[in-house]
């Protein structure tokens, strides 16, 4: 499906309604759309804000992005949000259980975060790194 198709359906709107919504001129977003110009992430940006619809499904839609990259910002915990009891919380439990433990399911866990935080345990340790 081509991004426009998408918007509409998404949307339920025309895309003259898209682009008041979102504060484009409607001829820049139908050149946009059309390939006339290029697409920008702005326009994409715009869009989102003016219909509510979210980013990083207009990202992949539009081809910025793939499905794989859009998975891996979603699992991305946003800790601005988490209250600070459980992050408190959350930091106690992996003191005592160490860096060799990890959850996946764990919205604070990281596999990136994780793989680091093994990689400076055994450095501290004064073992080889496994990581060279």
């Amino acid at each position: 499906m081509d991004f426009e198709t998408y918007l509409l359906e998404a949307t339920g709107m025309n895309l003259t309604q898209i682009a008041k919504a979102s504060g484009i001129q409607q001829s820049k977003l139908s050149r946009q759309l059309n390939g006339g110009t290029r697409l920008s992430m702005e326009t994409v940006r715009d869009i989102a804000r003016g219909t509510s619809l979210d980013l990083l499904d207009l990202l992949k839609a539009s081809g910025f992005i793939t499905e794989l990259e859009m998975l891996r910002l979603r699992r991305t915990p946003n800790l601005t949000v988490v209250p600070d009891e459980a992050l408190a919380k959350e930091i106690l439990r992996r003191m005592k259980l160490g860096a060799t433990y990890y959850d996946e399911h764990s919205p604070f866990d990281a596999q990136d975060d994780f793989d680091l935080a093994a990689k400076r345990s055994t450095e501290s340790k004064g073992e080889p790194d496994p990581f060279e």
